[in-house]
């Protein structure tokens, strides 16, 4: 696979291989989500399983992770470009294509692990990862997280908007959950891809600066 980005300080997009893009972003490529060790998704798995037989699986949920079992299952990758923005901004994530509305984009990858509130409030690459929510979820938050600073796809590039064109929600998958970005609506080839971080996200951190 190789991977268009648009670097600091050049004019024209560049073609790299994944271990090209991990020398130069330092960061390891992740195409499927990776858990921290084995006993943590056997873990996962299990409380899905569980939660499944006892009713209390998002039915919607469900029906995302058999709709887009190809596309999770061969780890998807639009035709995108990851360009840098400014100094403020780092980089982000522009569709070379049309999107029609309700595709699926890609899955937000990462390392799967205990989430820590004071620990991790300086990461900005966090997503909550949740097998079920509770009316108490946004209260005590998720007790998993996938950690995306330093191992992850180009869905780690794609910024904020308060007007977004990509949907986070979960998928049920091979008996794991999946976070994953929907077009909201049609794309233009062109746009900048962009999804709302969440309230949670801004509470410790400064507002977001508005996408050009």
């Amino acid at each position: 696979m190789n991977i268009k980005i648009l670097l600091k300080g050049t004019a024209s997009e560049t073609l790299l291989t994944v271990e090209q893009f991990e020398g130069v972003m330092g960061v390891k490529y992740l195409p499927r989500l990776h858990y921290k060790t084995p006993q943590l998704r056997l873990d996962i798995a299990r409380k899905t399983q569980r939660a499944h037989s006892k009713g209390r699986l998002d039915r919607k949920e469900q029906w995302l992770g058999h709709y887009y079992a190809k596309e999770i299952a061969q780890a998807y990758h639009p035709d995108v470009t990851v360009a840098w923005i400014d100094e403020s901004m780092g980089y982000g994530v522009w569709t070379n294509r049309d999107i029609p509305a309700f595709s699926y984009v890609g899955e937000y990858t990462g390392v799967v692990r205990r989430s820590y509130p004071f620990r991790d409030r300086d990461n900005y690459y966090c997503f909550d990862y949740f097998v079920v929510k509770t009316r108490w979820s946004p209260y005590f938050g998720a007790p998993y997280l996938i950690d995306a600073r330093d191992q992850s796809n180009f869905t780690r590039y794609i910024n904020h908007s308060d007007e977004p064109n990509l949907e986070p929600v979960t998928a049920f998958y091979d008996g794991l959950p999946h976070i994953i970005l929907c077009s909201k609506q049609p794309i233009p080839k062109g746009t900048q891809l962009c999804y709302d971080y969440g309230p949670n996200y801004w509470k410790k951190r400064q507002p977001p600066k508005p996408l050009a």
